[in-house]
């Protein structure tokens, strides 16, 4: 919450500050004046509470001025809402997480494999249990999906049994479901390698695995690939991806209750990411964007992966 309240500060305009206390002061000078000039006596009451009345107009001056921190619209034709929300992942509660992976599902932190900063890193050290049981999880719910075995020359550490990009895991942690989806591809240095195309392609297939293989939660998603997946591309562009994606898949049918989609406060620091450009986007996808676009990338309900 701290990381959030300084990423906000951070985004704080003077002139905006500035602009919303004249704001505030001119409303309450003149609800005072014409309060003042039916009621006479009034004026003389009012002068003892000076404080009450600068605290007043600095309080609404600043609650306007405060950077937003999220915004949210509802998919038209359906119940589902897609928030963007500057927030920390896994201190979001009573949701279904999304995690990218690698093809080969490779979860150690201690050689180095996985960084762990990344999402799937502190997935790993703040909710599961053991990385053992997260491997057997994992293997439990990749079982009778196709792979394709890793030569020891290109990748001699780890799991050696790739999977095709977005193909997915799901485990249960801490009474939580999460999917892990296959976005990047490690290669020999250990070095998760991933391009747009592999997102755009591995989302369709994660929205279709969770709506007849998932649960019916609220989904709480990160910009995904734009961390240590070394993705070409701008996390707006990925946010843009993402929604696109997701639209016309809630469409075609109910699979969850609504999705988040979280900026990292790093990354709303940084200036990475404009909230109020995405709203304004966020609010004409979801009540013009085309179904039929992403409709037709959807694999057929039922269809294997692998």
């Amino acid at each position: 919450m701290t990381e959030v309240f300084i990423a906000a500060l951070r985004h704080l305009s003077i002139k905006a500050v500035g602009s919303s206390l004249l704001q505030a002061f001119g409303v309450l000078w003149l609800v005072v004046e014409v309060t003042a000039f039916f009621w006479p006596d009034f004026s003389a009451g009012t002068k003892s509470y000076w404080w009450l009345f600068l605290v007043t107009g600095t309080a609404v001056g600043l609650f306007r001025a405060w950077p937003r921190l999220s915004v949210c619209a509802f998919v038209s034709g359906t119940d589902c809402s897609i928030t963007i929300r500057v927030c920390d992942l896994f201190a979001v509660a009573g949701v279904a997480y999304v995690v990218g992976t690698n093809t080969t599902f490779d979860t150690a932190i201690e050689d180095g494999t996985i960084h762990p900063a990344s999402v799937q890193g502190q997935f790993t050290t703040r909710l599961c249990s053991s990385r053992q049981q997260l491997d057997r999880d994992i293997a439990h719910s990749l079982e009778g999906i196709p792979s394709s075995a890793v030569l020891p020359q290109d990748k001699a550490y780890g799991k050696l049994h790739r999977y095709e990009i977005g193909t997915v895991a799901s485990v249960l942690v801490q009474k939580r479901r999460a999917y892990l989806v296959a976005i990047a591809t490690l290669n020999a240095h250990k070095v998760a390698q991933a391009r747009r195309r592999d997102v755009s392609d591995a989302l369709p297939r994660l929205w279709e695995y969770i709506r007849t293989r998932g649960s019916l939660d609220v989904l709480c998603c990160p910009i995904l690939g734009s961390g240590f997946s070394r993705l070409d591309a701008t996390r707006e562009a990925l946010v843009h991806e993402i929604v696109r994606s997701f639209i016309p898949a809630v469409r075609a049918g109910t699979f969850c209750r609504g999705l988040i989609i979280v900026v990292s406060p790093r990354d709303f620091r940084e200036g990475h990411l404009d909230l109020k450009r995405l709203g304004e986007f966020l609010q004409h996808e979801c009540a013009y964007g085309s179904s039929a676009l992403g409709a037709a990338n959807l694999p057929a309900v039922g269809t294997p992966q692998g």
